[in-house]
């Protein structure tokens, strides 16, 4: 049924279904269980045999379903560090190295830095301080184009 708005105009209020026709408490309950275990957007519409527009569609017309699928994407991520947590109440040396090599690199990272090559360093010959010079030379006639 249709009905007139202030200019007049002819509005549809019953419009096109949610989901094509979907069971919409269904549509809902298949996002929630693929944002649950972190999926991203096109992998939970997939899940719920949606399209992307119409989740989108459907956030604009209920927008505080937002908080409740990004609040859903973060347990997998609190559900591992609760693990980690464990672990390290567990005194796991491996985890604790783990944690320290990524949360405090500066002190506790394995990677290794590699100095750039100079090729005027005193400990080459002449001989492989010029090869040295032709390959850099090569590399910045590369880079440059």
């Amino acid at each position: 049924m249709a009905k007139k708005t202030k200019k007049t105009k002819e509005v549809d209020e019953g419009g096109r279904p949610w989901f094509n026709g979907k069971d919409e408490s269904m549509v809902v309950a298949k996002l929630k269980e693929a944002f649950t275990i972190g999926s991203n957007v096109k992998r939970a519409c997939a899940n719920a045999e949606i399209s992307i527009d119409s989740y989108y569609r459907y956030l604009k017309e209920y927008p505080e379903l937002r908080n409740v699928f990004e609040n859903l994407r973060e347990k997998p991520v609190l559900k591992a560090e609760a693990i980690v947590a464990e672990k390290l109440n567990d005194k796991d040396i491996d985890t604790a190295k783990w944690l320290l090599e990524r949360r405090a690199k500066g002190e506790y990272s394995t990677r290794q830095e590699i100095a750039p090559i100079n090729p005027d360093e005193d400990d080459l010959s002449e001989e492989e301080k010029e090869q040295l010079r032709k390959i850099v030379r090569a590399s910045q006639k590369k880079n440059d184009k």
